[in-house]
């Protein structure tokens, strides 16, 4: 009798890791599909601003342009492209980077300042950059791709 049980409890563990190996093959065969609406359309939007990748445009919806450097449309566009998901200071240090310059925390803390004057809100309006705690930095609001 007691084989027989052990051999229903092994049955049993073998079906949920089963479950659970495939709700998680499942999960990350969607996420790069979600990340990849934004990334391989030109056109994203947030908030009330719309970044062209091609043209490397950041405009207002009704078409008013903002005038960004590289770095913060560099960054911008890696934080577009995260869609939600924090990036460490460290990458963003990578995304900026040219051979030219030496860039370190301190440059990213700069162009995300510049970009969060720029990208003012309404009052009572979500902000455009979070503040990650310990990590970086993150899209405070919801994108939608379309090109």
């Amino acid at each position: 009798m007691q084989r027989r049980e052990t051999r229903l409890l092994i049955a049993g563990a073998v079906l949920a890791a089963a479950a659970i190996v495939a709700w998680f093959l499942l999960s990350e065969t969607n996420a790069p599909l979600e990340r990849d609406a934004v990334r391989h359309n030109p056109v994203v939007t947030f908030d009330s601003w719309l970044l062209d990748q091609t043209r490397r445009e950041l405009t207002t919806r009704d078409g008013t342009p903002v005038r960004v450097t590289r770095g913060e449309f560099d960054l911008l566009a890696a934080l577009v492209q995260a869609n939600g998901r924090p990036l460490t200071r460290d990458y963003l240090v990578e995304v900026i980077s040219n051979r030219d310059t030496e860039v370190g925390d301190r440059t990213v803390d700069a162009l995300v300042a510049r970009l969060r004057r720029k990208l003012q809100t309404p009052a009572g309006g979500p902000p455009v950059i979070v503040t990650v705690t310990g990590v970086g930095y993150k899209l405070g609001v919801r994108t939608d791709a379309w090109g």
